[in-house]
């Protein structure tokens, strides 16, 4: 399922859906795990600045993984688990920023913690808390179904 929130008015006033209907959820403190805690992941944390509610990211980057911690903070770079320590998180997932600063996307793709529509869709409060406007950005949420495989010989 593929869930689609925003728009021209902005996120929570029009909402697109494609697949089953999903509530909306209270925004809060929640905690996603980290799928794979004991797996080491490579990347890279970006600096970056937030001003009047935009996201300016050095060498002018505007695709980005993102993560919130536990303790609000906010992580910019490549890589989930590198960005969050390999710890839980408050929303895991991308950015896209347009020149201006922008948040023009937001999603919940992130293979290590997997977050779910319902969690994803906190995520405007969350980037709120932290300083960033969600303000015209979209909102595009997956349900992913991931399995881990086991090799025997």
């Amino acid at each position: 399922m593929l869930s689609i929130y925003g728009g021209a008015k902005g996120l929570g006033l029009d909402k697109f859906q494609l697949g089953n209907s999903v509530q909306n959820s209270n925004s809060g403190k929640q905690t996603i795990h980290n799928r794979y805690p004991n797996e080491t992941q490579s990347g890279k944390e970006f600096e970056y600045n937030v001003s009047d509610g935009k996201l300016q990211i050095r060498d002018g980057i505007n695709e980005v993984d993102f993560v919130v911690d536990m303790d609000g903070n906010l992580h910019i770079g490549r890589g989930h688990s590198y960005l969050a320590n390999g710890m839980d998180v408050q929303a895991a997932g991308t950015l896209k920023v347009n020149n201006n600063g922008q948040i023009r996307k937001i999603t919940n793709a992130s293979g290590h913690y997997a977050p779910t529509v319902s969690q994803g869709q906190n995520y405007p409060s969350i980037l709120n808390d932290v300083g960033l406007s969600t303000k015209n950005a979209w909102l595009i949420l997956g349900d992913y179904h991931l399995t881990s495989i086991i090799l025997k010989n």
